[in-house]
């Protein structure tokens, strides 16, 4: 007998849609939309009350994290999640990612905003959380004084240029890199009073953010999981076919035959995994908010088995997303085997499930990574 599949499961896919995805750094905080997006500047959700720097910040090196990916995820049971997005952000050095320690490089973001806000206006009546009436340069909800973002990442910046004091910074490391590659030949001319092209500025910097893609989503098939007896009768039958009988390689045939009636763990665990992502393989996001993530691993050490309470309210935490290794191929992260790289299995990010709002702002949430199977 089959297996039938969990509860359902949206999957996320990447749209090259440049012109959906502003990375300007003055259109962060009058955005017309709420983008679920891959890589370049964040959009926030709240654009004055920003995480802090030490919030976004690699746990290991210190050094600034980039924006990995950011999901609109707003929930209608929840009065203070009308609005509700999850920023994922990660250190780019490889060195970080290679670590062996409880400490990882990456850092997960959650906001919540009611349907009565500063910033966001919404239909009377509407019947969806998604039904909204945009925030426009002309509205009376756009900020006149927008909280500053660095001028090479779009994360908070409480630091500026002491020279031309145009330009801001959210740490010394991305002060000293925008002035190799862009600022030393443009500070004087801002100085003197010179305006900042932004379009150009997204260009310089455009080598330093993650490749930006936006993504959308689609329910995932129905399918089920073959049973170990299934698979059983069908190696069976495969043995006893004349396409077996014709095979170069009848020891391996056996070896594989051996290692089905014993599986171990971990292979029946890597091999649940194959099959279910075979069926939609651009996949890059599993979104299933209460449910169970798709395990790479069967490796008890591996498991996410003490996922820690919210730091805010004691909640227990619950799965809601996962990031799928196939975002590494498209984000050119895993290209170069003579280099030094980032991989991973598979990311499952659990968030608070009282999505608790005790203040304004960003709270932190938990990232477990599975590294991939040897």
């Amino acid at each position: 007998m089959a297996v039938k599949m969990e509860s359902e499961v949206e999957l996320g896919f990447l749209e090259e849609q440049p012109s959906c995805v502003s990375s300007s750094v003055s259109s962060q905080t009058s955005s017309n939309y709420f983008p679920s997006k891959v890589g370049g500047m964040p959009v926030w959700l709240d654009p004055v009350h920003l995480p802090t720097t030490k919030q976004l910040e690699c746990l290991i090196c210190q050094k600034p994290c980039l924006l990995l990916l950011q999901m609109y995820a707003p929930l209608s049971d929840h009065p203070e999640t009308y609005h509700r997005s999850l920023f994922v952000f990660m250190c780019t050095d490889p060195d970080c990612h290679k670590e062996k320690s409880s400490l990882l490089p990456f850092r997960v973001l959650r906001c919540n905003l009611p349907r009565g806000n500063p910033y966001y206006p919404s239909e009377e009546g509407a019947e969806s959380t998604r039904d909204l009436l945009p925030v426009k340069d002309e509205d009376s909800y756009s900020l006149s004084n927008p909280s500053p973002l660095c001028g090479l990442c779009g994360c908070p910046a409480p630091n500026k240029c002491g020279q031309c004091r145009k330009v801001h910074y959210c740490s010394r490391y991305h002060q000293l890199l925008d002035w190799k590659i862009n600022h030393k030949a443009d500070c004087k001319d801002f100085k003197n009073g010179k305006e900042i092209d932004e379009v150009a500025k997204a260009s310089m910097v455009s080598g330093i953010l993650l490749a930006e893609y936006e993504i959308v989503t689609e329910t995932e098939p129905n399918y089920t999981i073959p049973s170990e007896e299934e698979r059983m009768a069908a190696y069976e039958n495969y043995v006893s076919s004349e396409q077996y009988s014709k095979s170069k390689l009848p020891e391996e045939g056996c070896k594989d035959f051996e290692d089905l009636k014993m599986p171990k763990s971990e292979d029946k665990t890597f091999s649940k995994f194959k099959q279910r992502v075979s069926i939609e393989p651009d996949q890059v996001i599993r979104f299933q908010p209460g449910g169970d993530p798709l395990l790479i691993s069967g490796d008890p050490s591996q498991s996410p088995s003490s996922v820690p309470t919210c730091n805010k309210c004691q909640s227990p935490r619950q799965f809601e997303f996962q990031i799928m290794p196939q975002l590494l191929y498209y984000l050119k992260l895993d290209s170069s085997p003579s280099q030094s790289s980032i991989d991973w299995g598979t990311l499952l990010v659990y968030t608070c499930s009282s999505n608790c709002f005790s203040s304004p702002g960003y709270n932190e949430e938990f990232l477990w990574k599975q590294d991939p199977p040897l």
